[in-house]
């Protein structure tokens, strides 16, 4: 039996919609110390579909933590505190017809909503020609402010895809909207990833 079939359970469908051609984003186990099943107390972030956000969710860090759990009604994935550092975060769909999605991410302070994990369609047709992601307003930010950032993907096709959007660093979340919500003086970087393209936005917040 596969893991997903294994922990599968009962959840509802959460769904984002994405506006496209030049597409513009809107955001929305076992035990020992080590290794661990179930959901923690932090949100860290959330499961984004066009048919179903059921998923389990790994995160296996540098240092050798792995924890495991599975989404919520609303695509949201808990996890207890993570240690500060690199990880790699997978998240596994229990429709066989999204394709697997995984990321490497850096943990640092503030880990509360700081990924929008996106799951496409294997039978989606689609070119990525460029992948961009821009803060009009400017990159340097102060804690407790709230900026708004564009992704802008380009191609074939692209106006199905559903990028992922994540934080590196541990220095803020990402709110409603494609905003930063900066939390955490210090450098990192936004991120996004679609179809193995990346790009990426350094953010200072002072």
């Amino acid at each position: 039996m596969t893991l997903v079939a294994a922990m599968k359970k009962n959840f509802w469908t959460g769904v984002l919609g994405v506006a496209a051609t030049a597409l513009v984003v809107g955001c929305g186990g076992y035990d020992t110390q080590r290794d661990r099943f179930g959901e923690g107390n932090i949100p860290v972030g959330r499961v984004i579909s066009r048919r179903s956000a059921e998923a389990a969710v790994t995160i296996e860090t540098d240092s050798g933590v792995r924890r495991t759990t599975v989404t919520n009604s609303g695509g949201i994935f808990k996890f207890d505190e993570l240690p500060v550092g690199g990880a790699t975060l997978t998240v596994e769909p229990m429709d066989p017809q999204l394709e697997r999605e995984s990321l490497r991410i850096y943990f640092g302070a503030e880990q509360r909503m700081i990924a929008n994990v996106g799951v496409n369609d294997r039978n989606i047709v689609a070119v990525v020609e460029s992948l961009e992601i821009s803060m009009p307003s400017g990159t340097v930010v102060a804690p407790g402010s709230r900026t708004p950032f564009v992704v802008r993907v380009s191609g074939q096709n692209v106006q199905s895809l559903i990028p992922s959007i994540w934080v590196d660093g541990g220095i803020g979340s990402l709110g409603a909207g494609n905003q930063f919500i900066a939390s955490v003086p210090g450098t990192g970087k936004i991120r996004v990833r679609v179809l193995g393209r990346e790009a990426e936005l350094n953010v200072t917040v002072q």
